[in-house]
């Protein structure tokens, strides 16, 4: 699975619980979300890996890696772009299937000359953070809507260990 959330500085979090081995898997997840995301820039990308608390991912083995991260960071990306894409159609007053995203991220309303906002401006309309999951098979699976980001998991999965005499 991967996680991808949109937050209201414009900025992107891309979450896997795969590790990086040194074949740049972070860099294969950026470029993932970017293009799905309407090649956004990737100084907006930051990705999470490597920690229990985040989504489930499969191993990272050889040829297999760029496959297996793409195939889960693409999808839950398309879903978290669903809702954002959602929020401008509903602030226009058409349907989210009339708005384009133009590569760099500028969303575009239906018609010659339709409404224009960047991606800073849409994601300011955000309430607390955009969320999306995705499963192995490309589906969106745990559907969070809008979610609240309460305090970084990086580091979480570790807490319980120390000091610990077992």
């Amino acid at each position: 699975m991967a996680q991808v959330k949109i937050f209201p500085d414009g900025s992107v979090e891309v979450s896997l619980g795969t590790q990086e081995i040194g074949g740049g898997q972070a860099t294969v997840a950026a470029v993932a979300a970017s293009q799905a995301l309407g090649d956004l820039p990737y100084e907006r990308i930051k990705v999470l890996w490597g920690d229990s608390g985040y989504p489930p991912s499969a191993t990272c083995a050889g040829s297999q890696a760029t496959r297996a991260i793409v195939t889960r960071v693409q999808p839950a990306a398309d879903g978290v772009l669903k809702k954002l894409l959602a929020l401008v159609a509903k602030e226009w007053g058409v349907p989210r299937n009339q708005i384009k995203l133009e590569s760099g991220g500028t969303f575009v309303g239906p018609g010659e000359g339709g409404k224009r906002v960047k991606w800073e401006e849409a994601t300011a309309k955000i309430e607390g953070v955009l969320v999306s999951y995705a499963d192995p098979s490309g589906a969106e699976r745990l559907d969070r809507g809008l979610a609240v980001e309460n305090e970084p998991r990086h580091g979480r999965a570790m807490e319980g260990l120390q000091g610990s005499s077992a």
